[in-house]
């Protein structure tokens, strides 16, 4: 299963932000389910501004950098770690910046070779297969 998620996102990495930003074919016109999603972004958004993660941060499963830039903004460091090399290249032209370190990696493999202050995760979760009990 994590195989063929890495797969999907590979595939999907140059049409993602359409998809997040509801654009193109990804817009389905319903002027209501897009503000309720805005909302749900800027709820997130208010979260991590009001957080302010200093420090050095870990973005796990950073994706296309759309968090990323704004982690970029206050991190003393910022290390970036997605198993998808597209969707890195897209977050490294997002974010544009040489102090930001990007790792392509399986997070369900990889080990980190330093501590952090902060992790941050938006919606990886969601990929995370259950266990069974």
């Amino acid at each position: 299963m994590l195989a063929e998620q890495r797969r999907y996102y590979s595939a999907r990495a140059p049409e993602y932000d359409d998809w997040w930003q509801r654009r193109g074919r990804y817009d389905r016109g319903d002027a209501d389910e897009i503000l309720e999603w805005e909302r749900q972004v800027a709820v997130v958004d208010a979260a991590l501004t009001s957080f302010n993660p200093r420090g050095a941060v870990l973005e796990l499963a950073g994706g296309t950098g759309w968090w990323t830039q704004r982690l970029a903004r206050v991190a003393q460091h910022l290390t970036v770690v997605d198993a998808s090399p597209e969707t890195i290249a897209l977050n490294r032209d997002r974010v544009r910046r040489s102090d930001v370190d990007y790792v392509v990696a399986d997070l369900f493999d990889w080990s980190p070779e330093r501590t952090f202050d902060v992790v941050f995760f938006s919606f990886w979760l969601s990929h995370v297969p259950g266990h069974a009990s």
